[in-house]
């Protein structure tokens, strides 16, 4: 058998509840201000997972406890912290409930950390694409991964190796921006790498996430060596992509045009492009891929099962009966 021990450190943690679901004129309310109680329960802020051979992996939560109500007469309220693997204190925001802190895993015959994946977030007011900009309810929030740090020990003597990505949002929940910085603890490493990538929406319709340029940077920057990029349109008819322009906004969400630059060590920036059809279900008809081949595909008209493809991408002709 296979024996893996919990132990969960420190209290359980229990916040005011708003809605218990009794009022006072129930006649089942015997604690003198209605039946709102400390009963909504938000489990422990550190939880530890043993395995067989005694390695432990160590989880790290928010619990949601700053500013719970600590007098229900008063209406007084306490601050609460929590911790991470690191012992560095963070406000338990009630926002951030249940989210992961930290994981570090822990050596058996060590006792030293072996390696730990830490996360950060930011909490805000959702963007003006957001129900009109007013939230149905007053304490609505986004909850977007902004940080994510690695770490890893070499306790034989190769010290630490942390690697950290960041990541900023539009209002609308994209990630517009990313850096990803391979050993933040070896000054001036040339292994950074940003990207940044371009939206286009369409509100009427709630099209809101649909990337139509992303471009990746040597570098903590856009200011470094471009080494890639792509370009996106949707709902285009074939041939009809005006690269030079804005994309224009979605109207179903279709991808039916795809570029890459390529060659770009050489200077020439050449592109490679591809096109997709659809038909009237919003399956992928036909497809000429960057060679200017072309592949098809044929559905059943009752139920639009695949009968075939045919080109390229299947090698043979396959009909399906």
């Amino acid at each position: 058998d296979v024996v893996t021990d919990f132990t969960y450190v420190g209290k359980p943690q229990w916040r005011w509840s708003e809605q218990f679901g009794l009022t006072q004129s129930d006649g089942q309310c015997k604690d003198g201000y209605g039946c709102n109680i400390w009963a909504d329960y938000r489990g422990h802020s550190q939880v530890n997972v043993s395995d067989a051979d005694g390695n432990r992996t160590e989880y790290f939560f928010y619990t949601g406890m700053n500013g719970d109500l600590e007098n229900a007469l008063s209406g007084a309220t306490v601050a609460v912290n929590v911790v991470d693997h690191q012992g560095n204190v963070l406000i338990d925001h009630e926002s951030l409930a249940g989210r992961t802190i930290a994981v570090q895993r822990v050596g058996a015959v060590s006792g030293l950390p072996i390696s730990a994946t830490k996360t950060g977030y930011e909490i805000r007011l959702p963007g003006p694409g957001y129900l009109g900009g007013t939230p149905q309810w007053p304490d609505t929030r986004q909850m977007n991964v902004t940080r994510t740090n690695t770490y890893l020990w070499n306790n034989a003597g190769g010290g630490l190796r942390e690697t950290q990505t960041n990541i900023v949002y539009d209002d609308y929940r994209n990630a517009i921006v990313s850096t990803e910085f391979g050993s933040i603890n070896v000054p001036a490493s040339p292994d950074e790498i940003h990207t940044r990538t371009d939206f286009t929406r369409n509100n009427t319709d709630w099209l809101v996430a649909f990337p139509t340029k992303v471009r990746t940077f040597a570098g903590a920057s856009s200011a470094g060596t471009l080494i890639s990029q792509q370009e996106f349109r949707y709902d285009r008819d074939l041939g009809t992509a005006n690269w030079g322009s804005a994309a224009p906004a979605p109207t179903k969400g279709l991808l039916t045009q795809t570029r890459s630059l390529v060659n770009i060590d050489s200077g020439a920036n050449q592109w490679a492009e591809s096109e997709t059809d659809y038909n009237t279900r919003g399956q992928a008809k036909m497809v000429i891929d960057p060679f200017g081949a072309t592949s098809t595909a044929e559905y059943d008209d009752v139920h639009g099962f695949q009968e075939s493809v045919d080109g390229p991408l299947s090698g043979t002709t396959d009909k399906t009966t």
